[in-house]
């Protein structure tokens, strides 16, 4: 996922405004269409000419809505329709498989480790003031993460927090992720100075109200089920989190992991 929001002040001064998703990138089909069912105002757009249609029409409607691009980071066709320049804040996320201990953690030596190359060289043509970089938690304590820091601050940006969360206080869903904020050093426009409050109270996580209960279909449920090799993956002790296996015995059943 690759993100852009306007009218980010609150980030940038005293003053309160809310927040406004302009567009968002993602290269799986599946996702830009949960998207745009979780989003009133998403439009999704499969190509330039789907684009280029919706900016001929009614200027209103161009302006007005969301527009969720399926497209390949690395083929950024996108980019015609964004402007440099217009986007406060870039939230975004990598794919993981790279700098993860559950998988090949190879980094940039990996094909879908390079894209995360690829979008910090966009990330420096649109120039948002603020990104938000979201991976798993293993990323800030990989090897090269010392040459991801370089390359950020290449890009013109200035790391002002790296901190690991676990995201169950806000979806239903136990994970650990590492949360990267970097500013740009050049702007005069921004405070520097980055303190992390609480999340705000909210109530229990429930699929229900995270809002991602969809319809499907025969095809798309089957593409959710894991293969056998997948599920022993998962089932493997010695890729579970860290914290999950202090004090637990060795003869730990799959029925435990599997509640896990």
């Amino acid at each position: 996922g690759f993100s852009g929001w306007s009218h980010a002040v609150q980030a940038i001064s005293s003053e309160v405004i809310p927040m406004k998703h302009i567009w968002t990138v993602d290269h799986d089909f599946m996702a830009v269409e949960m998207y745009t069912k979780s989003h009133a105002n998403a439009v999704h757009l499969r190509s330039g000419q789907e684009a280029h249609e919706l900016r001929n029409g009614d200027q209103h409607e161009y302006n007005s809505v969301c527009k969720a691009f399926q497209c390949d980071i690395r083929t950024p066709w996108f980019l015609s329709h964004v402007k440099a320049g217009s986007t406060d804040i870039i939230t975004w996320s990598p794919p993981c498989q790279p700098w993860s201990w559950a998988h090949t953690s190879q980094g940039f030596n990996k094909n879908d480790g390079v894209v995360w190359l690829h979008a910090l060289v966009i990330i420096a043509h649109i120039r948002p003031p603020i990104f938000l970089l979201e991976e798993v938690s293993q990323f800030a304590k990989h090897d090269q993460f010392d040459l991801v820091k370089k390359l950020i601050y290449w890009a013109g940006y200035e790391i002002i927090s790296v901190k690991s969360i676990n995201l169950r206080e806000v979806i239903p869903q136990n994970r650990d992720r590492c949360i990267v904020i970097a500013v740009d050093r050049q702007s005069t426009r921004l405070n520097k100075i980055f303190t992390w409050e609480h999340w705000p109270i909210l109530p229990p996580a429930s699929l229900r109200v995270a809002r991602v209960i969809l319809p499907y279909d025969e095809s798309t449920m089957q593409s959710m089920i894991p293969d056998p090799k997948i599920l022993e993956m998962y089932f493997d002790r010695n890729l579970l989190p860290k914290s999950y296996d202090e004090g637990v015995p060795r003869n730990i059943h799959k029925k435990d992991l599997r509640k896990y």
